[in-house]
C-alpha cells in the first residue's frame, strides 16, 4: 500500500482473548441466583413429597386411610399436588430474587414457570418413589439427600458436564435437574423456548410419569 502512495500510519491490532458468547459480563451472581432458584425447586419437590407420604406410615393414619373408599393412586395423587403447589409458589419467591439482583431474562418468564412446573413434577415423582419405600421420616430424609447431592454435584450445577466421565454424565442425564438447568440457562440467556427446548420438557415430564407410577405399585401392594 505504501508503494501505492498510500501511507499507512500504523496498522489496527488484533485481539485474541476468548470471549463468551452469552453472559459476556461472566458475573458470578447470574450463576448464583439461578443455582438457589434450581436448588429451592429440587429439596421442595423431592423433600416433600417423601415426607408427606411416611408421615402417615409413621403415625399409623395410614391404616385408617387404608378402610376408607379412597385408593392408592387418589392418596399418592393428594401427597403429589400440595409439594407441586407449595413449590410453584416458592420459585415465584426465588424469581422474585432474581428480579431483585437484576439478572437479564431473555426468554419468556411463562415458559421459565412452565419448566419449573416439569421440574416440580420429575422430582415430585423421584420423592412418591422414596416415601412409598421408607417406613419413617429418618429414612425418608436421608434417602432424600442421598438422591439430592448427586442431583447437584453431577448435574451442572456445580462443575460442567461435559468435563466429568462418560459414566457420571450418563448418570447425570438420568436426573431432572440435568435438563431443568439447560433449561434454565437457555431461557435466561438465550432467550430460547419450547421449539428448541422440547426434548427437555418430554424428559422431564417422563422422568416424573415413570417414577411416580412406579411409586404407586409400591403402595398398591402395601394397600392390598
Amino acid at each position: 500500500m505504501n508503494k501505492k502512495g498510500l501511507v499507512i500510519k500504523s496498522l489496527p491490532g488484533i485481539d485474541s482473548r476468548l470471549r463468551t458468547f452469552y453472559s459476556q459480563e461472566m458475573d458470578s451472581v447470574y450463576f448464583l441466583v439461578l443455582l438457589h432458584i434450581v436448588v429451592a425447586g429440587l429439596i421442595g419437590g423431592l423433600v416433600l413429597s417423601s415426607t408427606a407420604i411416611v408421615r402417615e406410615k409413621e403415625r399409623g393414619t395410614i391404616d385408617q386411610l387404608m378402610v376408607t373408599p379412597a385408593r392408592a393412586f387418589e392418596f399418592i395423587l393428594a401427597k403429589a399436588i400440595a409439594p407441586l403447589v407449595i413449590g410453584l409458589i416458592a420459585t415465584v419467591f426465588s424469581f422474585l430474587v432474581a428480579v431483585w439482583f437484576s439478572v437479564p431474562v431473555k426468554g419468556s418468564v411463562l415458559t421459565f414457570f412452565c419448566y419449573m412446573g416439569f421440574f416440580l413434577i420429575g422430582n415430585v415423582g423421584i420423592g412418591v418413589l422414596v416415601g412409598s419405600l421408607c417406613q419413617n421420616m429418618l429414612q425418608a430424609i436421608l434417602l432424600s439427600y442421598a438422591v439430592w447431592f448427586p442431583g447437584v454435584a453431577i448435574t451442572g450445577l456445580l462443575l460442567p458436564l461435559e468435563n466429568m466421565e462418560p459414566w457420571v454424565q450418563f448418570l447425570g442425564k438420568l436426573l431432572p435437574t440435568t435438563h431443568f438447568l439447560i433449561a434454565t440457562n437457555g431461557i435466561f440467556q438465550k432467550a430460547i423456548g419450547f421449539a428448541e427446548l422440547w426434548p427437555e420438557a418430554i424428559i422431564l415430564l417422563t422422568t416424573g410419569g415413570v417414577l411416580f407410577m412406579a411409586g404407586y405399585f409400591i403402595m398398591v401392594r402395601e394397600w392390598s
